[in-house]
């Protein structure tokens, strides 16, 4: 079975590489890799000891950086960005205009 779905993984990514590599899921909490080739952007989830916590998978290519913010209050943004990458501390400004730390994110 799982031959079958890493042929079926080929067929839609075109290469080996493309079918074994991991993409990096980005949480409030931190970040983790998950396997396949999902798209940039889409939801994704990391296992901790207290569960799973949704994320959004980091964005890929030359000069993908993220435009958000992921913090323990939610995902902030989006903001303009020119240097800070994927997982690197940023600063959400809250509704209560409040800010909160948290860590880049797509």
């Amino acid at each position: 079975m799982k031959l079958c779905l890493l042929t079926a993984s080929l067929l839609l990514v075109g290469s080996w590489e493309a079918a074994l590599a991991a993409a990096t899921c980005v949480t409030s909490f931190g970040s983790c890799e998950v396997g396949g080739a999902p798209a940039a952007g889409s939801q994704c989830y990391c296992a901790t000891p207290d569960g799973l916590v949704a994320g959004t998978i980091a964005g890929s290519g030359v000069g993908a950086l993220p435009q958000f913010c992921c913090t323990p209050a939610g995902r902030f943004g989006p903001y303009p960005n020119s240097t800070v990458a994927v997982g690197q501390p940023c600063q959400a400004e809250l509704p209560n205009r409040t800010t909160m730390a948290g860590q880049a994110c797509f």
